[in-house]
């Protein structure tokens, strides 16, 4: 069953997952069909289940395996080496079978919850929408081969429907290839670093497919693979169409990074600007001007004259009296 915190607010995509997850097959064909009608804003619901799933599994596996570690490793050997070796064959076998089966049910049901990880699988393959490549992506795993379609009929025994699992290297070829030069795309770091992953892998289709992804979302963290397919590793060593993809794909995305951070930069003058030292004169000079001379007016001004006093002293005086 899937929580109400894992579903958010629509209940119609909780109830379709639900519908995926049963085995009957009346209430399948009804999720089915709610799956094909699906809304953009379902469809974003989705995706959010998706990838929140997606990082539940991880931290229910490290805390699996992190407390499960003790009995997997004492449990077989003091069946077969401490006190329990001196059970009989039979008894011996008997737990060994009990402690294995008890441990793979209760790690099916408690960490990996198949019929969940199946049917959220299921609907990133059909609905056709370049918001579900970062999920494909994610879920898939080009290192199984042939062991995956093992993998899946076991389950399919098991469960009676196909295994959780993992997208296949087809899958998610045919899903990048319908992606259209106009669609956004957008990555979580998790599925940027599964991205990474995949790029060392020796098929060249789906290299060429997550190139034209880098090229859109493409960041620093990838400029590193791309370098390296374009100097012809990897796949790139027997495929020179590879190659030339990566160089140009290197060229476009360090390209769009520039124009994305050229906003964030202050523009400087490449040298200092130092002011001139010297006065500024008329571009043009008056006629019959000469520039060393100061400026006087064309008319005389007439000031008042103003009265002056004349103040004699005591010796001009006394020589008047002389006189």
């Amino acid at each position: 069953m899937i929580t109400p915190a894992l579903a958010g607010e629509n209940e119609d995509v909780r109830l379709m997952i639900e519908g995926l997850c049963s085995r009957q097959a009346g209430i399948r064909e009804k999720a089915e069909a709610s799956l094909a009608r699906l809304t953009s804003s379902q469809i974003d619901e989705l995706l959010a289940i998706l990838r929140i799933e997606s990082t539940r599994i991880m931290k229910r596996m490290g805390f699996w395996f992190a407390v499960a570690a003790i009995p997997m490793v004492f449990g077989p050997a003091w069946l077969t080496f401490g006190e329990g070796g001196g059970l009989p064959v039979p008894a011996r076998l008997i737990l060994f079978i009990a402690f294995i089966g008890g441990y793979m049910t209760l790690f099916a049901k408690l960490v990996a919850k198949p019929r969940l990880q199946n049917a959220l699988t299921h609907c990133a393959i059909n609905v056709r929408d370049a918001r579900m490549i970062g999920p494909l992506i994610s879920r898939t795993n080009v290192s199984l081969g042939d062991t995956q379609q093992s993998v899946n009929k076991i389950a399919m025994r098991i469960y009676r429907q196909d295994a959780p699992v993992l997208v296949d290297s087809k899958t998610l070829i045919s899903a990048l290839d319908a992606i259209e030069p106009d669609e956004e795309i957008d990555l979580t770091n998790a599925e940027r670093f599964q991205l990474r992953m995949l790029l060392h892998s020796s098929n060249s289709a789906l290299v060429l497919g997550l190139m034209k992804v880098l090229v859109k979302v493409g960041g620093n963290t990838d400029l590193p693979i791309l370098r390296s397919l374009a100097k012809g590793s990897h796949s790139a060593r027997n495929h020179p169409d590879v190659q030339q993809a990566a160089s140009e794909a290197l060229e476009k995305v360090t390209a769009r990074l520039n124009t994305e951070q050229m906003p964030d930069t202050l523009l400087r003058a490449s040298q200092p600007f130092t002011p001139p030292k010297t006065l500024l004169r008329a571009a043009t000079p008056a006629p019959n001007e000469n520039s060393a001379e100061l400026l006087r007016p064309t008319q005389e001004i007439d000031t008042p004259v103003l009265p002056v006093t004349v103040e004699t002293t005591f010796s001009e005086e006394t020589q008047t009296l002389r006189h």
